[in-house]
């Protein structure tokens, strides 16, 4: 289910990951010997990975922030070296 008019993208966005956790675990019951749900718990720190929502009237989920510094990050680091060189 792609969009909810009820929920709030951070909502959407945890509804989201528990379907993924969810369909993950049902595959490994189904094909035994299979690692999906291990697999992915070995993203990020503790499993954790970015759902980026937006909601109706263009309000972000509360990754796009944990995006936004990432980013803000880098390109202060790149502004940083980039004086250095010359």
């Amino acid at each position: 289910m792609l969009f909810v008019a009820t929920l709030t993208p951070n909502a959407r966005a945890q509804k989201f990951k528990s379907d993924v956790e969810k369909r993950a675990r049902n595959l490994d019951s189904k094909c035994p010997g299979s690692t999906f749900a291990q697999r992915l718990m070995s993203y990020g720190k503790d499993g954790r990975y970015l759902v980026l929502v937006v909601g109706p009237f263009a309000n972000l989920s509360n990754d796009f922030m944990v995006l936004l510094n990432f980013l803000e990050r880098v390109r202060a680091h790149r502004e940083t070296n980039s004086s250095l060189e010359y």
